[in-house]
């Protein structure tokens, strides 16, 4: 058997690897102690996502080639805090979209993407979780405008209520204004607080008071 981890073969034995899974955690714990594992290939195949956890568990072929490559959690981190950054900017655009379809009463379309705007800010939540256990650390203790990040989940948590009761409510005034006036503003204090994050953990960190402006 064949591994390579960025590009260069590895000489150790590996043939008697159980799974791939065994064969991934040995080269982690000989060769990777501040890195990870970042992609996997099987005989010249990327394994994406969705297969990747069937074929862990199955153990390579003696005649397989399996390439790994490594990367940096830091930076890992810091870039998928800036793309969760980019797509609050991008729903901070599209609030005020919403906002205009609600006034002018196409209330069905925009319903549907008030559904889709939520989701970022869920999926913009999740990305902070995985990255404090991805790190070992907790990010949401780090500081933004003289405040721990916990405290703007806080603020973030309420302001979400709000727009779901108005959302339940059919209230499509408050829901329209909400959107217009407060919503987009949130996005762009969070498209500096995720920024920040980012910057912070790939050891360039701006002041915590600095103003960033959406792109």
């Amino acid at each position: 058997m064949i591994v390579t981890l960025d590009g260069q073969c590895l000489e150790a034995d590996f043939t008697s690897a159980d799974t791939l899974q065994a064969l991934i955690d040995r080269v982690r714990a000989e060769h990777l102690p501040d890195r990870l594992v970042v992609s996997v290939a099987v005989n010249g195949q990327l394994m994406l996502p969705e297969d990747l956890d069937a074929r862990l568990s199955r153990p390579p072929a003696p005649q397989d080639q399996v390439d790994l490559e490594s990367g940096d959690p830091r930076a890992i981190v810091a870039d998928a805090l800036r793309q969760a950054a980019e797509q609050l900017a991008a729903a901070g655009r599209a609030q005020q979209e919403v906002a205009d379809q609600l006034n002018a009463g196409q209330v069905a379309e925009a319903l549907e993407r008030v559904g889709e705007l939520v989701g970022v800010w869920q999926a913009g939540q999740q990305v902070v979780v995985r990255c404090c256990a991805l790190l070992g650390e907790d990010l949401t203790a780090v500081e933004y405008g003289e405040r721990p990040i916990r405290e703007h989940f806080s603020e973030l948590a309420e302001k979400l209520r709000e727009l779901r009761d108005a959302f339940e409510a059919r209230d499509m005034v408050l829901l329209a204004d909400l959107l217009h006036y407060e919503m987009p503003s949130l996005c762009q204090a969070w498209y500096g607080l995720f920024t920040h994050v980012a910057d912070t953990i790939a050891g360039h960190a701006v002041g915590s008071r600095g103003e960033i402006e959406l792109p």
